[in-house]
């Protein structure tokens, strides 16, 4: 199904043609011009409409690039301190193993903008410190990666099992509804 723009999906959180999609195409349109005020401005209004599920760095790269540092980092703080219970609520059916793999991948990711918001920055220290603990998140990712794949692989058979029983059950209470009829 297509919107009224030709846009897929519309009204899903960041899909081709959404509200989100286009508030991140104009923040983008912005900065190209030189408006950093305005783009950060849209990108707070994107962060708005997604709420807890707003995971993008995009606004703490333009808070650094317009010269706000310290606002830069405190987006990085903000989304470090709301990723686990992001993970949660997204990922909360699949197993714990997933979750956390997912979680340090992320973090891992928030950690190398943050180093690279820091280096851009000049601030060698917190740019050292960053990276570190991407390299320690990304670590943790590569071990929880293979073990969270065969979890899931395994939750997924459960699943079908538990469907086909659902199946079979189902098929059992029509044929007596039918022999009872």
């Amino acid at each position: 199904m297509t919107g009224a723009k030709g846009g897929l999906l519309p009204g899903v959180k960041g899909a081709f043609g959404s509200v989100e999609y286009e508030l991140d195409r104009e923040a983008t349109r912005l900065r190209r011009a030189g408006d950093m005020d305005g783009a950060i401005a849209v990108l707070r209004r994107r962060k708005a409409i997604f709420d807890w599920q707003w995971q993008d760095d995009k606004l703490a790269k333009y808070l650094q690039r317009a010269g706000c540092f310290e606002e830069a980092m405190a987006e990085i703080q903000w989304l470090l301190d709301h990723s686990q219970a992001r993970a949660r609520r997204a990922l909360g059916h699949q197993p714990v193993s997933l979750q956390q793999s997912q979680h340090a991948a992320y973090c891992a990711r928030l950690h190398a903008s943050a180093a690279l918001i820091c280096k851009r920055e000049g601030r060698a220290d917190l740019q050292a410190q960053h990276r570190r603990l991407a390299e320690r998140y990304g670590a943790i990712w590569q071990r929880l990666e293979p073990i969270a794949r065969a979890d899931a692989k395994e939750a997924c058979l459960r699943r079908q099992e538990e469907i086909a029983e659902m199946r079979r059950r189902l098929r059992a209470d029509r044929s007596r509804s039918d022999r009872a009829a």
